[in-house]
């Protein structure tokens, strides 16, 4: 098995045009992890390898060169779609979505090579309970969400939705892991934490952390929140999972598919259509009082926290993954 990457796209003179976008980008070379040698085209990576199938993870314009003479080698695009896409390719490369909402979008457009739903995968030997006893019930309650500071993630719903609850349950703390602190569309996290007057309640991690730093995180949470607009998977809510920690979620694509439980869907969203995709407005009264409602409610989290961990090793742990890979490609 070989893993590679696109490193950067050639000049100019060489950009291939995408008939479905009707537009031109750079195609990317590539290099295999762990080589040292210069990045290649595609096709010149193919032709010095014994690469026997492709899996792409990703969008098709993402991968020009599916773009251009019939693939001679199979390939698989792994991927997600949050509305059904404009068009889909005929010859390649066979589509294999993420979630059963990805594989109907695909059907919706008449895709006819579409193969089963595989969803992403984690290490559930390492994203695992901590194993530690249970504090007692004085201690802090601590709601934690792990997400880019971008638009569509919705980290300002977070904080004050956090800030409701925090008015009824004072003895709590919110713990952020993000990129950066202000988004490049100007969200100021300190700014809106400031303003909800919340400098003392709020923890921001920016910090680049291990598989086995961020299971230690995810371990210090009593419930995790997710208010995106929409996540193609959302691989948190898995991670999170894996750790026995509830997941808090609008029912969008994604949480609101791969979360056993019903318990903790927020209702009442605001919902809008933005050029095909649904678009989910969760509103932070309503998020507070199903945040208090779980914090008052040790049994219930408890339970949801055993049936999210089961969940994960039945269809999420990476051997799981691995293995429907493996068995699709003994198809091929």
């Amino acid at each position: 098995m070989l893993l590679g990457g696109p490193v950067f796209s050639v000049p100019g003179s060489q950009m291939r045009q995408i008939a479905r976008a009707g537009k031109t980008v750079g195609d990317p070379l590539w290099r295999l992890a762990g080589s040292s040698g210069e990045p290649q085209s595609m096709e010149e990576l193919l032709s010095r390898t014994a690469v026997q199938a492709m899996i792409l993870l990703g969008y098709p314009d993402q991968f020009p060169f599916l773009y251009g003479s019939i693939q001679t080698t199979p390939s698989y695009l792994w991927s997600q779609f949050s509305r059904p896409p404009k068009g889909v390719l005929s010859q390649s490369p066979i589509y294999i979505p993420l979630t059963e909402r990805t594989a109907s979008h695909l059907r919706a457009v008449g895709c006819s090579r579409l193969g089963p739903v595989i969803p992403h995968g984690v290490d559930a030997a390492v994203f695992a309970p901590s194993g530690k006893p249970v504090p007692v019930r004085t201690r802090t309650f601590v709601v934690g969400t792990v997400a880019n500071n971008s638009r569509r993630k919705r980290l300002d719903l977070i904080i004050r939705s956090f800030a409701l609850f925090a008015r009824r349950r004072p003895n709590s703390r919110l713990l952020i892991r993000t990129n950066r602190l202000v988004s490049l569309d100007g969200l100021d996290l300190p700014a809106l934490i400031a303003r909800e007057n919340l400098e003392h309640r709020v923890e921001i991690i920016l910090a680049e952390l291990t598989d086995s730093r961020m299971a230690e995180l995810y371990n210090r949470m009593d419930l995790y929140l997710n208010l995106s607009e929409w996540e193609g998977f959302c691989i948190p809510a898995i991670e999170a999972m894996a750790c026995s920690v509830p997941v808090v979620s609008p029912p969008i694509q994604g949480p609101g598919e791969i979360l056993p439980y019903s318990d903790t869907l927020i209702p009442d969203c605001r919902i809008h259509e933005e050029d095909g995709t649904l678009l989910y407005e969760a509103d932070p009264r309503v998020v507070s009082t199903v945040l208090c409602g779980l914090a008052d409610d040790r049994e219930l989290r408890q339970r949801l926290g055993r049936e999210g961990r089961e969940a994960v090793l039945s269809c999420y742990d990476m051997r799981r993954v691995a293995a429907q890979w493996d068995g699709l490609l003994q198809r091929m």
